[in-house]
């Protein structure tokens, strides 16, 4: 699960707009980038990447696991995650 899946999951759709979103999205990689200490971005961070709220993508494949740097898409609700460790 990725920042995005996660703020896309706690922030209802009904209330907060894409835009909102991205504006969390930015305020949470600020606070990592401006601590002390050495920070630490998951892979796509920047670029809003989401791996369709799978939690555990390990053995997801590509499909998921997917980053794409010209910024089309950003991955999300490309497909249903594995149930197994999704449940």
């Amino acid at each position: 699960e990725t920042l995005f899946d996660c703020i896309a999951l706690r922030a209802s759709s009904e209330h907060t707009t894409l835009r909102d979103r991205v504006r969390m999205n930015r305020v949470c990689t600020s606070i990592v980038a401006l601590s002390q200490g050495v920070p630490f971005f998951h892979a796509g961070d920047e670029l809003l990447r989401s791996k369709s709220l799978d939690r555990d993508s390990y053995d997801s494949g590509d499909w998921f696991n997917r980053l794409d740097f010209s910024g089309e898409t950003h991955n999300f609700g490309v497909g249903m995650p594995p149930r197994s460790k999704n449940e």
